[in-house]
């Protein structure tokens, strides 16, 4: 049977208990320990009182066994009992007064308790000390919107678009025949302005010269064997036919005269003769032209983009020597999205070079050109010339080509009440980045509102009066789109009345009919309670 169910080992063990107490209180205050012996536990057993090294969080007042040493806690036991009493107050403690050994643990109690009144005292300093919100005023009863009043038009809708000035004609200037650069023309510089026939740039025409020379002695010598040769056969013709003659009178007929040789007639000589001045004078005419072409002349009233030329330089036939193009018309390509072209009347019938339009008879399309110069806009007026006949497959757009006849003119100012502006007005410079506006066909009805008007599904928000002041209704209403334009979108107004007031800020959550916040703008709304009936969604607050 294990010694914990035994009653005789519990009775042991008590005795032993009950000898330990009463030795302890026997041994005098004062006595002398017995030797020390280890105990259990990491301590010292001193006689009767075993020391123990506490945790640093557990010591007391208890002296240390060094400067930096733990503090020591004594606990009396037996010194021959192992069953005595093991566990005492700390060393150095507070003694009752009773001599036996046994202290009060009354710093343990003061520690705690200022520990748990420090806490208490700091949550409540927390408490006072928190951050209160700021009162928040009650949510309105309805939002407040803001809203602007959509424009009717009847007049063509305006396409803008925008492109780059380009000429009309661009050439490369160079010479047919080679040779070197006797004569350059001042005006053969970029940027230099030169008219039709002016002759830009002449090389040395010496050898030339002397080619047309010799061709013209070939031609005169070609010429007198020509005379020759029909001298020839003209002879040779006469005496055939007074030899047939003959024959005939010594009582043959003219008809058996012998055959005769076309040779013998001088006929192929004659033609040999006649196609060799025909070569001479081909000659002749290729030495004049090639003397004629060491003239560069201008093609047409222009501007030198860049020139690569100069007196003294040896040049090939067919080296470019200058880039020039024409300052008669310039042309603005414009891409467009379908559905502005197609606000173009009859695109696609324009011949391309007609300024008459489609057919002529006066029916071109007007186009404005704009640029931007000296902090002003100035103008001129064109008219859509063409179409190219395929979309870019880049950019999915159709380029609409619109030509402008006199680009030298000064431009007329724009926006400028009709004062006189501070710069000089410019012609329509090549290279220029210009806006260009066009006249498309007009729609029956139609109405103009800012882009900030138009909702996600081509939908709007318009205003209907209500019946409390200050208040109006929030219809959706869904658009026909015609154009979009930048800031402006022009729709159809079949569904929306005149003078609608449309919403143009953000409304959380909007429902078809709710009650919103105007100013005194509103009560010019209609009073039709759902613009677009038919295409509501939501029903009233």
């Amino acid at each position: 049977m294990p010694e914990a169910r035994d009653p005789e080992a519990r009775s042991r063990r008590g005795k032993a208990r009950a000898q330990a107490r009463d030795a302890g209180e026997k041994r005098p205050a004062g006595g002398a320990p017995e030797p020390d012996t280890p105990a259990a536990g990491g301590g010292v057993r001193t006689g009767w009182m075993t020391v123990l090294r506490l945790p640093r969080f557990l010591r007391t007042e208890g002296k240390p066994v060094n400067r930096h040493g733990p503090r020591l806690l004594t606990v009396t036991s037996a010194p021959d009992t192992p069953g005595g009493d093991r566990w005492g107050s700390a060393e150095g403690g507070r003694d009752d007064g009773s001599g036996d050994g046994r202290h009060t643990p009354w710093k343990w109690w003061l520690l705690a308790a200022a520990i748990l009144l420090a806490g208490i005292g700091a949550a409540t300093l927390i408490y006072l000390l928190r951050s209160r919100p700021e009162p928040q005023p009650p949510p309105p009863e309805a939002p407040y919107v803001e809203t602007v009043k959509a424009r009717p038009g009847r007049s063509a809708i305006t396409i803008t678009g925008s492109g780059i000035v380009m000429p009309r004609a661009e050439v490369g200037l160079s010479a047919q025949v080679g040779g070197r650069v006797d004569h350059v023309h001042p005006e053969l510089v970029s940027g230099g302005e030169f008219d039709r026939g002016e002759v830009l740039v002449r090389l040395e025409d010496a050898d030339y010269r002397n080619q047309a020379q010799r061709a013209q002695a070939t031609v005169a010598r070609r010429q007198v064997e020509l005379r020759q040769a029909q001298e020839e056969a003209r002879i040779a013709r006469q005496e055939y036919r007074l030899l047939r003659d003959r024959l005939g009178s010594e009582g043959g007929t003219a008809g058996g005269a012998p055959d005769v040789s076309p040779l013998t007639l001088g006929r192929p000589q004659l033609q040999a003769a006649q196609a060799a001045l025909q070569a001479a004078r081909a000659e002749l005419a290729d030495a004049e032209l090639a003397l004629a072409r060491t003239t560069v002349e201008a093609p047409f009233d222009g501007y030198v983009r860049s020139e690569d030329v100069d007196v003294g330089q040896f040049v090939q036939p067919a080296q470019e020597l200058a880039r020039i193009y024409s300052a008669g018309e310039v042309e603005v390509t414009v891409p467009l999205l379908s559905d502005k072209a197609s606000l173009i009347p009859n695109l696609w019938e324009m011949p391309a070079g007609d300024p008459g339009g489609a057919g002529g008879g006066g029916g071109r399309v007007p186009a404005l050109v704009a640029i931007d110069y000296g902090g002003l806009r100035f103008g001129w007026d064109g008219y859509v010339d063409r179409t190219r006949a395929f979309i870019d497959e880049r950019t999915r757009t159709i380029d609409v080509v619109v030509r402008v006849p006199d680009p030298r003119r000064p431009g007329r100012p724009i926006g400028t009440d009709g004062s006189e502006p501070l710069v000089s007005p410019p012609p329509l410079l090549v290279g220029s980045y210009a806006t260009v506006e066009i006249e498309g066909r007009p729609p029956e009805r139609y109405l103009t509102i800012p882009a900030s008007a138009l909702r996600r599904g081509d939908s709007v928000w318009a205003l209907a009066r209500a019946d409390q002041p200050d208040r109006a209704r929030l219809r959706i209403v869904e658009v026909d789109v015609i154009l979009r334009d930048g800031d402006t979108v022009q729709v159809k107004a079949d569904r929306l009345p005149d003078g609608v007031l449309l919403v143009t800020s953000t409304v959380e959550a909007p429902t078809d009919g709710m009650l919103v916040r105007t100013s005194a703008e509103a009560d010019s709304a209609p009073r039709d309670d759902a613009p677009g009936t038919g295409t509501d969604t939501g029903t009233a607050e």
